[in-house]
C-alpha cells in the first residue's frame, strides 16, 4: 500500500514537473483605452426642437437631425387662414454642408399637405458633380 501511494505521488510529481515548464508563460499587460472625443451632435437622429409663435402670421425656428441628413437649422414663417389652412416658407441650412434650401408648404385643414423645396449648392461646391435638387412631396397627417 505504501509502495502504491509513493508510486502515485512520484508520478504526480513527475507530471507536475514536466507540466510546469510547458504551462509556464508570461503575459504582457497593456492599457486599453481611447483618447478621442466623440463627434459633437445637436441631437440624436430623427429628433429635433422647434419653436413657433404667432396666431395668424407665425414665425418658426427649428434645429434638429434627420436620419439621412446631418444637423439642420431652419428659419421660416407663414400665414394661417381663418378656415385652418396655412402657407409657410422655410429657409433650411444643413450645418457643415455647402447646401441651402428653400421650401414652400401648403397645409389644408383636413390634415393634407403639399410641399415644394429647392436645395442649391453654394461656394466652392458649385463645381462639384452634385446638382441642385428640386423636391416635391404630398401627404396626410394622422
Amino acid at each position: 500500500m505504501r509502495r502504491t501511494i509513493s508510486t502515485v505521488l512520484g508520478l504526480l510529481s513527475l507530471i507536475a514537473g514536466l507540466g510546469a515548464p510547458i504551462g509556464a508563460s508570461a503575459q504582457g499587460f497593456s492599457a486599453n483605452y481611447s483618447l478621442h472625443v466623440p463627434e459633437l451632435r445637436i441631437s440624436a437622429p430623427a429628433s429635433g426642437l422647434s419653436l413657433e409663435a404667432g396666431q395668424k402670421w407665425f414665425a418658426r425656428v427649428g434645429v434638429g437631425s434627420s436620419i439621412v441628413d446631418q444637423e439642420r437649422l431652419s428659419v421660416g414663417g407663414g400665414y394661417r387662414f381663418p378656415d385652418g389652412q396655412a402657407v409657410s416658407v422655410q429657409l433650411v441650412r444643413g450645418l457643415g454642408q455647402d447646401r441651402m434650401g428653400l421650401a414652400v408648404r401648403y397645409d389644408w385643414a383636413s390634415n393634407y399637405y403639399l410641399r415644394v423645396s429647392y436645395d442649391r449648392r453654394w461656394g466652392e461646391a458649385l463645381t462639384s458633380s452634385q446638382p441642385d435638387m428640386l423636391r416635391f412631396s404630398a401627404g396626410i397627417r394622422f
